[in-house]
């Protein structure tokens, strides 16, 4: 992604506007908020409550929300998918009250606005291993 770089003007209370760009790649919208963070001479803003959310799901669930809302690209799966799928979910134990463990920490998007998105690993044990 090449950097992108937006200006925005201080007003005379200390207020300014976050550039849409600025916004998008942060994942907020009005209201939301915003952080900022002064380390080593270098300021970052990042979404603070972004902590824990990877930005491709939310690009895709926000995507499926108008696809069903409009009611395009909505139908049946295949029914030999179904059975597949069905046939998978029987061979691999799920425990849905299984703690995830995040192994690495979410980057955040910094200064020339490179977004980062996090890294997230699940262990899953099979045979109680």
């Amino acid at each position: 992604m090449r950097p992108i770089e937006e200006t925005s003007t201080i007003t005379a209370t200390g207020q300014t506007t976050v550039p849409k760009a600025v916004r998008q790649a942060l994942g907020v919208d009005y209201g939301g908020k915003i952080a900022f963070r002064i380390e080593r001479g270098r300021v970052t803003v990042h979404n603070p409550e972004a902590e824990n959310r990877d930005p491709a799901i939310v690009a895709f669930l926000g995507l499926l929300e108008k696809d069903i809302a409009s009611g395009r690209n909505i139908g049946d799966l295949p029914p030999k998918l179904v059975a597949e799928m069905r046939r998978v979910m029987r061979e691999v134990p799920v425990n849905l009250d299984e703690e995830l463990e995040v192994v690495s920490k979410p980057r955040r998007v910094v200064a020339a606005l490179e977004v980062h998105t996090p890294s997230r690993k699940r262990r899953r044990t099979r045979g109680g291993s």
